[in-house]
């Protein structure tokens, strides 16, 4: 995990990383409210000029996977816009009546509609989770997986553009999350029951949709003691004519 925001206490201009990176989130007009609708310590933005910029840490400069996990509310659901997450110059998740994501490669930038997944904010406390794990995108809304859309390039790129969270979006925030890994379904859903998966060793054997026309993808996920607890992904790529492999890079926290 890069980055852990729980907004426990109001700490004013900042709010504090309980992961191990230190990434200390730096907040911009933004109010902190001890209690709202049950959930405790939770970060307020106005849809104008708030957000959290993750800073500039090496450990968020990286090439590869990313899920990016939330609870979430509306405070202003007429002016709903902005974006979640602003993750470099390549990928962004947007906080639109119909959420979209977007990525750029150069001077090519493709925006894909998350009509499946439907507005994910309302006046009521969701979790949501982007999990984005080359070459697809899943998104979750309270545990369960709503659209997994094919991504054209790798979009999460070793770069210095700006990390922020929730730039222009009318929300409440709790529980931020940021991984440099795809957290599997099962994670997801236990989070979003507020619960954490027990280390074990297990595995997991996903086929993939055609998005290659004739290509069968597998995907194969093992996590456990031998894998350092972190699940390590193996794709698998099956031609008509041929076949090849393609490993992940080896997973952090």
């Amino acid at each position: 995990m890069l980055v852990h925001y729980t907004f426990d206490k109001d700490s004013g201009g900042k709010t504090e990383d309980l992961s191990s990176y230190g990434n200390t989130g730096k907040v911009r007009n933004a109010q902190y409210l001890k209690e709202l609708n049950g959930r405790q310590g939770v970060l307020r933005l106005n849809g104008k000029d708030s957000l959290i910029g993750c800073g500039g840490s090496p450990s968020l400069n990286f090439t590869g996977d990313l899920t990016f996990e939330m609870w979430v509310r509306g405070n202003e659901l007429e002016k709903l816009a902005g974006v979640f997450l602003y993750w470099g110059n390549a990928f962004k998740f947007y906080c639109h009546p119909i959420p979209l994501v977007e990525y750029r490669n150069g001077k090519n930038t493709i925006r894909t509609g998350l009509n499946d997944v439907g507005n994910v904010v309302s006046d009521k406390w969701t979790h949501v989770a982007v999990v984005v794990e080359y070459p697809r995108v899943r998104v979750y809304v309270d545990g369960e997986l709503k659209q997994d859309v094919y991504m054209p390039f790798q979009a999460v790129v070793a770069d210095k553009g700006p990390k922020t969270i929730g730039s222009k979006c009318p929300i409440d925030l709790d529980e931020v999350r940021i991984y440099r890994r795809a957290l599997s379904a099962n994670e997801v859903a236990a989070h979003a029951s507020g619960k954490e998966l027990a280390p074990g060793d297990a595995a997991e054997l996903a086929v993939e949709p055609n998005w290659y026309e004739n290509v069968m993808a597998l995907r194969v996920t093992g996590k456990g003691a031998k894998f350092r607890q972190k699940p390590f992904p193996l794709l698998f790529l099956l031609h008509t004519k041929r076949s090849f492999s393609h490993r992940s890079p080896p997973p952090f926290a």
